[in-house]
C-alpha cells in the first residue's frame, strides 16, 4: 500500500499539479481549479499521514516548515508522510511561517532537522541568510532544503564546504525519501 501511495504521489499528483501550475499562469485554467484539485490531493495526504502508526525507538525529530512568502506546501506536505513513513516525529509548521517565531520554537525543542522548501519568488527570506543564522544558533541540526530558488548559484554555496555536514539541498522527491532511509534507525514500534 505504501509503494502504491508514493507512487500515486510522485509519478501521477506531482506532475499532474506542475500542468495545471503552467495553465494558471497562461491564464488557461481558473485558480479555483487548480485549488480545488490540490485541496483533494492534500486531503489524501493528510489521510495517509494520519494512517501512520509505526514509529522508530531512535526516531529523529524533524521541523517542517515554509518561510513567509511560501504558500505552497504540497512538497511539504509529502516530505511529512515520508519522514513519519520511516518513523521519525515531525513538527509541522506549515505555509508563511514568520521566521523569527520559528526560531523561538527551536529554542523550545531538541530538534535533529530542519526541513524547508524555498520556491516562490515572494518569499522575502534568503535561504543563504536562513542557513547562517540557524547554524550560527544549533550548529549540530541537519538542514534539508529544496524549491526552485535552490537553483544555480545558492545550491553552489550551500554545498561548499563550510555547510556540507550540515546542509542537504534536495533536486527531487526520491532524494528525500533515500536521505531519510540512509538515517540509521532502530526496530520499529506500533504507536496508537
Amino acid at each position: 500500500m505504501k509503494e502504491g501511495f508514493d507512487n500515486t504521489i510522485t509519478k501521477l499528483a506531482f506532475p499532474f499539479l506542475q500542468r495545471l501550475g503552467e495553465l494558471w499562469v497562461s491564464n488557461a485554467l481558473h485558480p479555483a481549479l487548480e485549488h480545488f484539485a490540490s485541496n483533494i490531493i492534500k486531503k489524501k495526504i493528510h489521510i495517509a499521514i494520519d494512517g501512520i502508526t509505526k514509529k522508530s525507538s531512535n526516531s529523529k525529530l524533524f521541523l517542517l516548515f515554509l518561510p513567509p512568502g511560501e504558500m505552497h506546501e504540497m512538497g511539504l506536505l509529502y516530505a511529512s508522510y515520508i519522514i513519519k513513513s520511516h518513523g521519525h516525529d515531525v513538527l509541522y509548521f506549515g505555509q508563511n511561517t514568520p521566521l523569527e517565531n520559528f526560531f523561538e520554537m527551536l529554542e523550545n525543542v531538541n530538534a535533529d532537522y530542519i526541513l524547508s522548501v524555498f520556491t516562490s519568488c515572494n518569499s522575502a527570506i534568503d535561504p543563504i541568510k536562513f542557513v547562517n543564522q540557524a547554524l550560527e544558533h544549533w550548529p549540530n541540526i541537519k538542514i534539508i532544503m529544496a524549491g526552485f530558488r535552490l537553483k544555480n548559484e545558492a545550491t553552489q554555496m550551500l554545498l561548499a564546504t563550510e555547510y556540507a555536514n550540515n546542509v542537504k539541498v534536495m533536486q527531487k522527491p526520491t532524494e528525500l525519501k533515500q536521505y531519510i532511509e540512509s538515517i540509521p534507525q532502530n526496530d520499529f514500534i506500533t504507536s496508537l
